[in-house]
């Protein structure tokens, strides 16, 4: 088995990692990503394949950011035909992240490639455990263990014959998040899983691998504290009547997990944190004869069914009997229309009395402040209804226990049960599968959430201004997307805050936001410039505020040294010792990771993983045998690589003419009709 590095080498995007196992003479890959954020990534991605797609048997990918999945497109455009392997949750993001991308993209592949694309979900096989190998050939398998980066992300373990009775294993960790069976601060998903196999190579990510988090960006208690100040302040700028105008909360949030983590962040926050201190609780029944009349007429449904049901603060031996005497009814109204209403439907003395009593102890709780969120990006409704579907699947090995999500999750909301947190995630994250269709709304006891297009939003915090509006929308770093928008209405607004969220570029209107909340200036220009304005720092009149440590996605130092040395299990037996491989991180940090390796390494910790080497791959694109422990000396292209190659080209140089030729014949078409 050979490997050839040839993305994310000294950057943290275009990750892509070609395999060649010479026994089966089956080449494949881990990862088909974008080059982001670099000044030559158009050119980077439009580049030539260093291999033949039409010769790669399969891809096997770690997870849905375009750093990692986002020339799969342009791979299928150019003749691989292979399945790709990841899981349902993977497969599912991946394809609403490309056809996304095909849409800006269209000169590297359309969405016709992206539809193409063959993902197997890996989870959905008979008798699938993670951390367990799969078949994938006759020589090779592959493990895939949560890796809690974002929804469905794993780390990939493959396993193949060195020769007729050795077998050897190498892991590639992925994106590596922070959560973990010790500590688990951020909301959604389960832990990331200890490597039980012993590899004897490990390609480990190097994103933040020279540095070392303050301890109370890795804290739940930390990250809901601060949520809470930011909010409370929003909420004081709340004006008391519609003349003064809105106060605006918006939340710059990339579209795959963060605006997920955040729509359960702000309800654990209203529905558990501060319900006492935005809601006051009532009688339900201020008169003797509002009771009098409930009995005899009955209640609307709405009354009963709604998050701001009169029977929520009763016991449950109170609720229980208000059903026993109560009966659900169709009636028509004066107006002959059809209502829902319970009524009583014993009207005993005994019966009216004991139901009067459990009416008398109702209470209905009634809002302080109006509290509205809105996500309004219409990638983020389709990624959230992915999340909804996904986090609330169960292990079929153990049907009690859900695949992907939190254990915590469940008290984070104030859910009573695991069924409970499925029901509130059914709301929480409803989504809107079209653009075309009707917002989706719901009412939750201290606040609404409405999924909605960008214009709709823009609509309804016109028509009531004396709310507190959050808007959750795209894109994070707020350079493109309906963000642009709410950024261009509110910077001005002084009763407004903007809330960053995650990666922000220095240069991105998101990072010189960031600069403006710690030095008062956007940077030299003194000039922020949105998409269709220009806005002086003076005129920037909104607060920002910064919480993307908390929200990071990817775990620090000490994060990817205890993933590469803590084993699973029994302590490794023998001479077995790993090879790490540090990829996807700037060279200088990759260099600082690789000092910290070895110095860990030295330490010879009782059952920790044994590492005797550290490889820094460089851009040279050579082949390292994994089954020889070598580096291999560049060889030159072998005839037939050079022949498929000049056919790719041809193939790819005549469909491009017959593209031209279709856009031609468009043209006359409309200049006839003109």
């Amino acid at each position: 088995m050979k490997i050839k590095f040839l993305g994310a080498v000294g950057c943290v995007t275009g990750s892509c990692t070609l395999l060649e196992d010479d026994t089966s003479k089956t080449r494949f890959l881990v990862d088909c990503g974008m080059t982001q954020g670099e000044p030559d990534a158009r050119i980077l991605n439009a580049a030539p394949w260093p291999f033949v797609p039409a010769r790669l048997k399969f891809v096997l990918l770690t997870h849905a950011h375009l750093d990692h999945c986002g020339l799969l497109g342009r791979l299928m455009r150019e003749g691989f035909s292979g399945p790709v392997y990841c899981t349902r949750f993977t497969a599912e993001l991946a394809r609403i992240n490309l056809l996304n991308a095909a849409r800006l993209s269209s000169d590297l592949f359309t969405e016709f490639d992206v539809r193409r694309i063959n993902f197997v979900a890996v989870d959905e096989y008979s008798g699938f455990e993670f951390g367990r190998y799969i078949e994938l050939t006759e020589c090779l398998e592959a493990a895939f263990c949560l890796s809690s980066h974002i929804g469905g992300s794993c780390s990939i373990g493959i396993r193949w014959r060195a020769n007729t009775t050795d077998s050897r294993e190498i892991v590639f960790s992925g994106d590596l998040g922070q959560n973990t069976g010790a500590n688990a601060p951020q909301p959604l998903l389960a832990p990331r899983q200890p490597l039980s196999m012993t590899p004897n190579y490990l390609v480990v990510e190097s994103t933040y691998g020279s540095r070392v988090r303050d301890t109370a960006y890795g804290s739940e208690v930390a990250r809901m504290a601060d949520l809470e100040r930011i909010v409370l302040d929003a909420i004081q700028r709340v004006p008391s009547d519609n003349a003064q105008g809105s106060a605006c909360l918006v939340i710059p949030c990339f579209s795959i997990h963060r605006v997920q983590e955040l729509l359960v962040d702000l309800h654990s926050l209203f529905e558990v944190r501060l319900k006492g201190r935005i809601l006051a609780i009532r009688p339900a029944f201020e008169e003797p004869s509002h009771i009098e009349k409930t009995l005899q007429e009955g209640l609307r449904a709405s009354r009963i069914e709604s998050p701001q049901s009169i029977l929520t603060y009763l016991s449950e031996s109170d609720r229980e009997r208000f059903h026993e005497l109560f009966k659900r009814q169709e009636v028509i109204s004066p107006d002959e229309k059809i209502k829902t209403r319970f009524v009583l439907t014993d009207l005993s003395a005994e019966r009216k009395e004991e139901a009067r009593k459990i009416l008398q102890r109702a209470v209905r709780p009634s809002s302080l402040v109006r509290i509205r969120v809105f996500v309004d990006s219409p990638m983020s409704n389709r990624t959230t209804a992915v999340y909804q579907q996904e986090l609330r699947k169960r292990d079929a090995g153990h049907p009690q226990r859900c695949l992907y999500r939190n254990p915590a999750l469940k008290d984070h909301l104030g859910a009573r049960d695991e069924a409970d947190t499925d029901a509130i995630l059914s709301k929480l994250f409803a989504g809107k599968s079209r653009r075309d269709t009707p917002a989706v709304e719901h009412e939750f006891l201290t606040y609404s959430l409405t999924f909605c297009n960008p214009e709709e939003t823009e609509t309804r915090i016109k028509a009531k201004t004396d709310a507190l509006n959050i808007i959750l929308s795209g894109s994070g770093m707020a350079d493109v997307g309906p963000v642009t928008k709410h950024l261009e209405r509110e910077l001005p607004n002084p009763r407004s805050l903007v809330m960053l969220t995650g990666y922000t570029p220095g240069s991105s209107v998101a990072g010189r936001l960031r600069t403006f909340s710690k030095t008062g200036a956007t940077g030299p220009e003194g000039v922020l410039q949105l998409p269709c304005k220009e806005l002086p720092d003076s005129e920037i009149r909104a607060r920002v505020e910064d919480v993307g440590p908390y929200y990071s996605g990817h775990t620090d130092q000490t994060g990817l040294l205890d993933f590469m040395f803590t084993t699973s299990g029994p302590a490794p037996q023998g001479d077995i010792a790993t090879t790490v491989f540090v990829n996807h991180g700037d060279n200088e940090v990759r260099n600082k990771l690789r000092t910290a390796i070895m110095a860990r390494a030295s330490e010879k910790r009782n059952v920790e993983r044994q590492v005797n080497a550290v490889e820094v791959p460089g851009r040279d694109h050579r082949w390292f045998d994994l089954n020889e422990d070598r580096w291999l000396p560049l060889e030159p292209e072998s005839p037939e690589e050079t022949r498929d190659k000049l056919l790719i080209q041809i193939y790819m140089e005549q469909r491009r003419t017959n593209d031209l030729l279709s856009e031609l014949l468009r043209a006359n078409r409309d200049s006839r009709r003109a």
